[in-house]
């Protein structure tokens, strides 16, 4: 799993709950039980090397953009398997249709990309080993009127809101 905040602390959690092997990359470290944390650009290849899954869940800021690319795709085990629900920009996807022709991935799910509608003439569209989501991978972790409520309460309660975007941070 990249990224280990919310959505991805989330899944990786779920994972681990029905048995599979889990680990977790993120900018710092993460401490969630049962689950090995990788952090830090230099631990980026470890983190993704033994793994038949990859999951980007990772915020989009200047240090995650294009993170998805042929080097990455080089490091992952042969045959892995992409799926991301971050956002487009997380991967290069020339690098990413090349990975999958030469069949260093088996396959992808994308439930985002670079540019968004995706174009009619992308070759994503009918790639074989690509499976296309409508943009609807956060609803499957929360709505929005449940966050939207949550916030409210907290407004009215007088406490501190808990999704802030960190403008320093990007996300």
């Amino acid at each position: 799993m990249l990224g280990a905040g919310r959505i991805g602390g989330w899944a990786a959690k779920l994972f681990a709950d029905l048995g599979y092997d889990t680990a977790v990359w993120s900018r710092h470290q993460k401490t969630l039980p049962g689950i090995q944390s990788y952090f830090g650009r230099a631990q980026l290849a470890d983190a993704l090397t033994l793994r038949d899954y990859v999951i980007c869940s990772l915020p989009l800021t200047g240090d995650t953009r294009g993170i998805l690319n042929s080097s990455a795709f080089g490091k992952m085990k042969r045959g892995a398997y992409l799926v991301n629900v971050a956002r487009g920009a997380h991967v290069k996807e020339a690098d990413l249709i090349r990975a999958l022709d030469e069949d260093q991935l088996s396959g992808a799910c994308l439930d985002v990309f670079q540019r968004e509608p995706l174009e009619a003439s992308s070759p994503l569209w009918n790639h074989p080993k690509v499976t296309i989501t409508p943009h609807v991978a956060s609803f499957w972790v929360d709505s929005g009127i449940d966050q939207a409520a949550d916030l409210c309460g907290q407004v009215a309660r007088g406490e501190p809101l808990s999704n802030k975007i960190d403008l320093e941070l990007g996300y």
